[in-house]
């Protein structure tokens, strides 16, 4: 498990800094720079939408998978590194995430 923090306030999984679900997975199988990368599971919160921290934990520790093949803590579409950090503090879609931990190869 990685630790994860992440600012994209927008994401119905967000609850600051922590994710509420114990899988995710970052995005960018041609990445070559952290804007090429994202969160595969952002899901924009909605005025009416129920958080989904409300029926889960908040998880300081997270499986991620990890489509990003060219960073040095991919390993096997997992990632390796000790700590993640999404960054999207304004993101209204996945791709306007970012894995701002992603380095390259």
């Amino acid at each position: 498990m990685t630790n994860l923090k992440c600012n994209a306030k927008n994401c119905m999984h967000n609850e600051s800094p922590y994710c509420c679900i114990s899988h995710i997975c970052v995005g960018g199988i041609n990445a070559k720079t952290e804007s090429e990368t994202c969160c595969d599971n952002f899901q924009e919160r909605r005025e009416n939408a129920v958080n989904s921290c409300r029926s889960h934990e908040k998880n300081p520790s997270v499986d991620i998978e990890c489509k990003a093949c060219n960073c040095v803590y991919n390993e096997d579409y997992r990632c390796q590194a000790k700590e993640v950090c999404i960054s999207g503090p304004s993101a209204c879609v996945c791709d306007e995430t970012r894995c701002s931990t992603f380095k390259a190869r």
